[in-house]
């Protein structure tokens, strides 16, 4: 009886085994790359787009079906079998030169006949970066020697020193295009911004990233200015010294002329107390309230402990570091700010006067 128990109990893990290595030896498809040529052929002038798709997988991948995705268009293509950490380069071939779309995508198993280890990853939406794909006729189209872009970053404003008190901090850091938009017609995806504080006797990882986010659209010679609030100090160490660093594209998602000035850094000095005291009693920070901080758009900026000849100005910047909003009062003042038409996310609210500067936000629903 034991016997035929074991016997049953070897076959039973056995299953379990095998079913396990089939679950993780499977295909993954993942769009890596879309970029896009003009061309003439036979007298026809030509738009070919190429999507790369990559198996990072631990299997090889069964023939399937791929979408590019053309704003409000679709055009079905045929993928082959890929091995196992392998990539294939996928042409559409349009008779059109003249397109220009600033959105795309590309879905590879549109189908979904793979089963995949993934299923998530296999759609890739991107958008240009600037410029236009040219023409056959257009010397300043693809293939004329044309640049690329080129990301840089700054530090425009960061405090020297952070005093550990009542006052908030921040930084402003500009990002910007100094790169030629007619790069060959490349199609690139949605490179990242990311800042750390970390202490300056360590390295930086993952989790002294205290802001991160998309950079978006930036033109050649166009630049985008992001504010980050850096807090009061009170986490920091005041025995020690901090980075304040930003990266652009440390994915590597642009080929950029340039890929050594992507990151920007500057040292901070940590202060237990910053030893002044207050005008007339009044507090300089911490005069700001902004109610309700969750909201649709309609909410109030008050700030009332203020003297009456004081002016102050109000920045409100979107999730992306655009300004949205930008005033300037004097006196205490209480008053009801709409931006109901702005799409949902952190919103950034920064106070600036001859006392100091103060940062808020809110979160739009």
């Amino acid at each position: 009886m034991n016997k035929h128990i074991t016997i049953i109990f070897i076959m039973l893990s056995s299953c379990l085994h095998l079913k396990a290595n089939n679950i993780t030896n499977l295909p993954d498809l993942k769009p890596t790359l879309i970029y896009a040529n003009v061309f003439e052929s036979n007298g026809v002038c030509y738009t070919e787009i190429i999507a790369k798709v990559k198996n990072i997988g631990s299997a090889a991948s069964a023939a399937c079906h791929g979408v590019l995705y053309l704003e409000s268009s679709s055009f079905q293509t045929y993928i082959p079998s890929i091995q196992a950490n392998q990539e294939k380069e996928i042409a559409i071939r349009l008779a059109a030169s003249n397109l220009d779309p600033q959105s795309w995508g590309f879905e590879a198993d549109s189908q979904d006949i793979i089963n995949e280890l993934n299923e998530n990853n296999n759609l890739k939406n991107v958008y240009r970066l600037g410029g236009s794909l040219g023409s056959c006729n257009d010397d300043s189209g693809p293939g004329s020697g044309s640049g690329s872009p080129d990301l840089t970053v700054d530090i425009t404003y960061a405090p020297n020193i952070i005093n550990i008190s009542s006052q908030s901090y921040y930084a402003d850091f500009e990002i910007k295009n100094v790169g030629d938009a007619s790069y060959n017609g490349s199609f690139k995806p949605n490179p990242k911004w990311r800042v750390f504080l970390y202490p300056s006797n360590s390295s930086p990882t993952n989790e002294d990233v205290i802001f991160s986010g998309n950079i978006g659209f930036i033109s050649p010679e166009d630049s985008k200015t992001i504010s980050i609030p850096l807090g009061n100090g009170a986490s920091l160490n005041p025995s020690l010294d901090y980075i304040l660093k930003m990266e652009v594209d440390w994915e590597d998602e642009v080929e950029e002329s340039d890929e050594t000035n992507n990151e920007v850094m500057k040292t901070i000095a940590v202060n237990s107390s910053n030893g002044v005291a207050p005008p007339n009693g009044i507090s300089p920070f911490k005069q700001m309230k902004v109610f309700p901080s969750i909201n649709d758009g309609n909410f109030q900026i008050s700030n009332t402990q203020i003297q009456p000849t004081e002016s102050f100005s109000i920045t409100i910047t979107g999730p992306s570091g655009n300004i949205v909003y930008q005033e300037t009062k004097t006196g205490p003042v209480t008053q009801r700010i709409d931006l109901t038409s702005l799409k949902e996310g952190v919103y950034i609210i920064r106070k600036e006067s001859s006392l100091g500067i103060e940062i808020s936000k809110f979160i739009k629903k």
